[in-house]
């Protein structure tokens, strides 16, 4: 809707650790960096390192221009992504559905026109439906996540722990545990799952936007 996606407080906090040179990155569900930095306040977008499509591709900016420097082609040979998105549609209605280049994202509802509760209810309900269609169809190699407003499916080695790496890749760094990994859904079959409960990275779990400041000001 146009409005900011982190709060005033957050965003001055990231200003800050931008400015003292500390590498930052995002991974968000959304499939290009103008869509993700419109979220962030468009602070400093050159300093940015920004993960799309759930971690399935990186850009940096690069010239003015953003670059991709690493993509996880969907798996074609597994199924047909237009396909599947065919069949979701028609199993299930979605009030948004997005077919991106290595990624399908879809929103059984609204947040401003449905309770939370009862979208977080029908996103597992819609899980549920996905492995069916998984298990009719002898589909592997691609993840269910769900991320509680929607469910995003990604090439399985190619999500937000995959930017997590391409990330430590990017900056040189050998010891993968000077990579902070800030999530806040790392419980089963959850959008953070994996990039919260793997063997990469130091994770930090956080409930909000105030959890996240906390993580930040010890890291400085």
């Amino acid at each position: 809707l146009g409005e900011r996606y982190i709060p005033e407080f957050l965003e001055a906090r990231l200003r800050k650790i931008i400015e003292m040179e500390i590498p930052v990155a995002v991974c968000s569900g959304r499939h290009h960096p103008d869509a993700i930095l419109n979220r962030l306040g468009n602070v400093y977008p050159e300093k940015w390192t920004l993960f799309a499509e759930n971690g399935a591709c990186g850009y940096k900016l690069l010239s003015g221009d953003w670059q991709e420097f690493y993509r996880v082609a969907w798996p074609s040979d597994v199924i047909d992504k237009d396909e599947l998105a065919e069949m979701i549609q028609r199993s299930m209605p979605c009030s948004k559905f997005f077919n991106n280049p290595s990624s399908l994202i879809f929103r059984p509802g609204e947040t401003l026109d449905i309770s939370l509760p009862e979208l977080e209810r029908l996103c597992a309900e819609y899980v549920l439906k996905t492995e069916e269609i998984f298990k009719e169809r002898g589909v592997d190699g691609i993840r269910i996540n769900n991320s509680q407003i929607g469910i995003i499916l990604n090439p399985e080695d190619g999500d937000k722990d995959r930017g997590a790496k391409e990330f430590a890749k990017l900056l040189g760094i050998s010891d993968d545990k000077e990579i902070a990994c800030i999530g806040d859904q790392p419980c089963e079959g959850c959008n953070d799952e994996k990039f919260l409960n793997g063997d990469f990275g130091t994770p930090f779990i956080v409930n909000g936007p105030k959890d996240t400041l906390k993580v930040l000001d010890g890291m400085v």
